[in-house]
């Protein structure tokens, strides 16, 4: 590996609640802290804390960049010998959520779309796809992760990595090595179309030459 550059970058998805019902609302849910408990979900294991047993470093990434939300639940989530603290809390806009590394950086950030808010090309083919169904409640979740663009053995490419460590290629729009080898067979495909389009214009060539002998 012959170079390394990496930046920080985010993308937007947007996590659509449908829900089938007369009328039009969006609506905004708090939740309280419940009893420290452990809890098992999907592999990970899940434990209510208080913030202040969360590391500093996520106390700290949490305060500066809730801008004086409180927090209302602060989960430990440990899967895979990989920690992350997911808190929840009240924003100027509704019940929000974050997600940090042990080391405090940011994985995830959850928070409420107001009413209105909702791009309208999205209304549209909520609307085309499933029709009849009233959005109840949305929510704009950002993504962080880094794009590495990588040099080995003369060729570039890009790793997607989450802060966790978590390599993710071809996520989030990135290019794996595979869709590098898919580009290489269908050069190699053109080309082999190419030699039988040479080969066939060859061929008919012969054929006019032997009517010409006739």
């Amino acid at each position: 590996m012959s170079t390394l550059t990496e930046r920080l970058s985010v993308r937007s998805i947007l996590a659509l609640g449908l829900v089938a019902a007369a009328g039009a609302a969006i609506g905004f849910t708090t939740m309280s802290q419940p009893d420290n408990d452990d809890e098992a979900d999907g592999g990970e294991r899940v434990t209510v804390i208080k913030l202040s047993e969360a590391p500093g470093s996520v106390r700290e990434a949490f305060t500066r960049r809730a801008e004086g939300g409180k927090a209302t639940r602060v989960e430990r989530i440990v899967a895979e010998d990989v920690t992350k603290y997911e808190i929840d809390y009240d924003a100027k806009g509704g019940a929000s959520s974050m997600t940090f590394t042990d080391h405090g950086e940011v994985l995830e950030i959850e928070s409420p779309v107001a009413d209105g808010g909702l791009p309208e090309a999205v209304r549209r083919e909520i609307e085309k796809d499933h029709p009849g169904a009233t959005i109840k409640h949305a929510d704009l979740v950002q993504v962080f992760f880094y794009e590495v663009a990588v040099e080995m053995d003369g060729k570039p490419f890009e790793v997607i990595a989450l802060a966790t460590g978590d390599i993710e290629d071809g996520v989030f729009g990135g290019e794996s090595d595979e869709h590098g080898e898919a580009d290489e067979d269908d050069e190699h495909g053109e080309h082999a179309d190419h030699d039988d389009d040479h080969g066939r214009g060859h061929a008919d060539d012969d054929d006019e030459s032997d009517e010409d002998d006739d």
